[in-house]
């Protein structure tokens, strides 16, 4: 953590992390995921808690990204090598939003639209759902290697993945 934008850092937590999200209204609460599923802090990083209900398996199902949707912050999505996960309580709980999609590695809101969310699937390509994650559809060819994805926010029809190479889909 670092409280002077980044002149001096602070070590706050010390398990391995791959994706990190503040909590949009309360910057004390703070998800973390990794290796070993999802831990949150309430007070900026001091102390922090497991919050794996629901993960399948969160030993091996390494979590590499944490949305908190910007309307509604209780509504926590994390992209996990298992698929995607939803929580509506904060953390608490997790459901599966997923059965046949695996190794996602990023997920993205809508700019415009936060029921819409995209997730990018290391070894699928990319999927979307429009309705909170009841439904999935792929966009385009499933390449290879997704790693990373992002809405542009001036024009939300299009998008950009990274993963052998930097992509973008219209």
């Amino acid at each position: 953590r670092s409280v002077n934008s980044g002149g001096n850092w602070t070590k706050v937590h010390g398990s391995i992390s791959q994706a990190i999200e503040v909590h949009p209204l309360n910057d004390n609460i703070v998800y973390a995921g990794g290796p070993n599923g999802v831990v949150k802090s309430v007070d900026g990083g001091t102390v922090w808690t497991s919050i794996n209900n629901g993960l399948d398996n969160p030993a091996s199902g390494t979590v590499f990204d944490i949305l908190i949707d910007p309307a509604e912050p209780e509504n926590v999505y994390c992209a996990t090598a298992n698929g995607v996960y939803k929580s509506e309580d904060g953390g608490a709980n997790w459901t599966r939003l997923t059965s046949t999609m695996d190794s996602v590695r990023a997920l993205a809101f809508d700019p415009l639209d936060p029921h819409i969310v995209y997730a990018a699937a290391y070894y699928q390509g990319i999927f979307v759902t429009a309705n909170d994650g009841q439904t999935w559809s792929t966009l385009g060819d499933p390449i290879l290697s997704r790693t990373d994805i992002t809405v542009d926010p001036s024009d939300r029809n299009t998008i950009y993945m990274a993963g052998g190479g930097v992509w973008r889909y219209v």
